[in-house]
């Protein structure tokens, strides 16, 4: 089978490092053909927008909505904005009209990749599919209330258009069931582990780092993601570990990561 991808994020971000590529990966190691069409945050400065990596065509096709210098996200004014989301519409909807497809696999209910994937269904004929990884209106950085109304109102209707949708949380699960789609067409998909990446512990290296950042034989509660409040309100963790220091008063807390907080 031959399978597109449209991301409106890069790979080196959380969902398209944690969830996507693993799944693209897995899926050309079992004899599919596997292209990811997405966005990047520096795209001029990409010294490639087209490679092959593990059997997956990865092609990046336009500009994120957001740039990025280092571990900071800049943020658009409103014709920024609108340049970059017509030009990533673009980059993804000539990728879901050109690709000789048998299926088109929206990654996030995203307006940029939503209307790339109707484009390819309608125009196309290919069979369209959705994943819904994250509750978008609620857990993205809005400049205006417009935004998260476009963002909200197109999250609750693209659905009805996708012949499955797979989810990562039983409350996205419930969420759509509550909307009126049909259960039977809810696949629940939860994020797993890349092996390859976590299965090779050294165990004097992994001393050696605890050593280093003082963590010695401690329990250790670890958070390892972006520092971005509104979709990873780490706060609530700092809370949590308040109540835990009086119970256990040798734990330690872990923060790795990088973003706008």
């Amino acid at each position: 089978m031959k399978l597109l991808f449209l991301l409106t994020q890069s790979l080196d971000y959380p969902s398209g490092l944690g969830r996507y590529w693993p799944v693209a990966r897995e899926l050309a190691r079992l004899g599919h053909q596997v292209c990811i069409a997405a966005l990047h945050p520096a795209l001029a400065s990409l010294p490639g927008r087209a490679q092959s990596r593990d059997g997956v065509e990865v092609r990046y096709v336009g500009p994120m909505h957001v740039r990025q210098v280092g571990h900071e996200r800049l943020y658009y004014g409103r014709a920024g904005l609108a340049w970059a989301v017509a030009r990533g519409t673009w980059g993804l909807t000539w990728q879901a009209l050109l690709a000789d497809a048998d299926v088109i696999h929206v990654c996030k209910p995203h307006p940029m990749n939503g209307l790339a994937g109707l484009s390819g269904r309608w125009l196309r004929g290919r069979r369209l599919y959705l994943d819904c990884d994250d509750y978008e209106a609620e857990s993205n950085r809005y400049s205006s209330q417009w935004q998260k109304r476009v963002v909200a109102r197109w999250e609750d209707s693209l659905p009805r258009y996708a012949r499955g949708i797979t989810v990562n949380t039983r409350f996205t699960q419930r969420r759509l069931e509550a909307l009126g789609f049909p259960a039977d067409q809810i696949v629940y998909v939860p994020n797993g582990i890349d092996r390859e990446r976590f299965a090779r512990l050294d165990p004097e290296r992994a001393l050696m780092l605890r050593t280093e950042i003082g963590l010695g034989e401690a329990p250790v509660i670890l958070y390892v993601g972006s520092l971005s409040s509104p979709s990873h309100p780490v706060n609530l963790l700092l809370d949590a570990f308040a109540n835990v220091l009086p119970a256990r008063p040798d734990a330690r807390l872990l923060i790795v990561g990088g973003g706008e907080d």
